[in-house]
């Protein structure tokens, strides 16, 4: 059959032979462009994502750090730990409000500068489940701090004086989900008193859900976003594998692999890796034999043992594997055949393709808005393209960190952004990336741009 169907085409004409040849290579053509395309677009969220990813994780840090100090506050100021020293050596059960006083006008006062702070409570060490503990406000019950002692604080006392955190998984509620009680974030350190380092207490601090949801995802839990097929998400996760935050509470209660996407296959287990990086997964078929895919995108967070992880799903599905199969039997038949009518002329054709695939993107103009700015405002806004912090943008620039904060701050308003991430999705959305800055600079030698921010 096939010396039969070889013998056929011999005899074709030759131009009927190059006839064949072009079509079969336009088909082929059309496959692969489709190919390329339907990867570059399953690709896009996941490098803005890459892009963003580490800037949140260093958002995370500050704000977990910022979250530690409050606590340490009670081991460096004398004052704080003599009151809650005062406090454990007192035989008084009940009656603390001469300690509590102190204890909860510190901690409001903290909770102006760090507003995540949502309440915290302090714990007698020694003392029985009977003794009032001390409470930063009175909303804070016996019926919430039982469960909040009871979730961590064996685990700060085993810590030594390290901070530790943990998720207090929240209640049921009503059948709506914005009447469920969320899950709150703990941050727990164990109190030694200064002169003999002997325990004093464990100091829990309890986090606003929905402040670190923002920080953590970008959005908030007030905004009903559900957690879905069809939604992208973010979960703050520790080494251990417990999720900290994420926009939809209910997965603190969940195991991290119904959370992220192949997350028992890709980690195995193990610790969390050291390195940014991003993987693809796909889900087995389902009962109507239907494949979901997605993007899975992590970034340690700084000076911690936790991960940030990004889940994008695919909306975009790739050529089957027949189509493919087929895109390379046709590529092949057109070569043949183009071979066997002109001889050596089929790298014409492969320079022609990589000519097509080959180019670049440019930027043919800047955008309204970015004329408006001034040369230094137009220099620190590119600096967000770096995915540098507003410190690591002003040592670059030889200025103080409030001078990149106030330019900012005058650029936000000019240009109709609200932050950092909503002035990142304007320039990307006019085409403005370190790729196609560098072409227009290079095209235009008088637009002022900042060569720095290609090094």
């Amino acid at each position: 059959m096939l010396a039969q169907l070889k013998a056929f085409f011999n005899n074709l004409p030759r131009t009927w032979k190059l006839l064949a040849s072009v079509f079969l290579a336009a088909i082929s053509i059309a496959f692969l462009a489709l190919d390329i395309r339907t990867s570059i677009r399953q690709r896009d969220p996941a490098e803005y994502a890459a892009s963003i990813l580490p800037m949140r994780a260093r958002r995370t840090a500050e704000l977990a750090g910022a979250i530690e100090a409050i606590s340490f506050q009670f081991l460096s100021n004398q004052l704080l730990n003599d009151t809650l020293a005062s406090y454990v050596a007192d035989s008084e059960r009940y009656d603390v409000s001469k300690w509590n006083i102190v204890f909860s006008e510190h901690m409001e006062g903290l909770a102006e500068t760090v507003p995540e702070l949502e309440d915290a409570v302090f714990f007698d060490a020694a003392a029985g489940e009977s003794r009032i503990p001390l409470t930063m406000s009175d909303s804070l019950t016996r019926s919430l701090w039982i469960p909040v002692r009871d979730k961590i604080m064996k685990t700060a006392m085993s810590a030594d004086g390290q901070p530790v955190w943990s998720v207090l998984p929240g209640a049921p509620g009503n059948a709506n989900r914005h009447d469920k009680i969320p899950s709150t974030l703990l941050c727990a350190r164990l109190i030694k008193k200064r002169n003999n380092h002997t325990p004093l207490g464990v100091l829990i601090l309890l986090i606003d859900p929905d402040r670190l949801a923002r920080t953590v995802s970008g959005y908030s839990q007030d905004e009903g976003i559900a957690v879905s097929q069809k939604t992208d998400y973010c979960v703050l996760m520790s080494k251990d594998g417990t999720i900290l935050a994420s926009v939809d509470p209910s997965l603190a209660t969940k195991p991290v692999s119904e959370a992220i996407p192949g997350y028992d296959d890709h980690f195995q287990d193990k610790l969390l890796k050291a390195s940014p990086g991003s993987y693809k997964f796909t889900t087995a078929r389902d009962d109507k034999g239907r494949k979901t895919s997605y993007w899975i995108v992590y970034s340690p967070v700084p000076d911690k043992e936790w991960l940030l992880v990004s889940i994008l799903p695919i909306s975009i599905d790739a050529l089957p594997t027949v189509a493919k199969i087929l895109m390379l039997l046709g590529f092949a038949g057109a070569a043949w055949l183009f071979y066997g009518s002109v001889g050596k002329a089929a790298n014409k054709e492969g320079q022609g393709a990589e000519n097509v695939n080959a180019q670049n993107f440019t930027l043919a103009e800047l955008p309204e808005w970015i004329t408006r700015l001034t040369p230094k405002e137009q220099t620190v806004l590119l600096f967000l393209l770096t995915g540098k912090s507003n410190k690591e943008i002003a040592s670059l620039l030889a200025v103080r960190e409030q001078t990149v904060k106030n330019h900012l701050s005058a650029t936000y308003q000019r240009i109709g952004a609200q932050d950092r991430f909503s002035a990142i999705i304007l320039m990307q959305e006019a085409g403005l990336t370190l790729e196609s800055l560098r072409h227009y600079a290079e095209a235009h030698p008088d637009f002022p741009v900042d060569m720095r921010l290609f090094s």
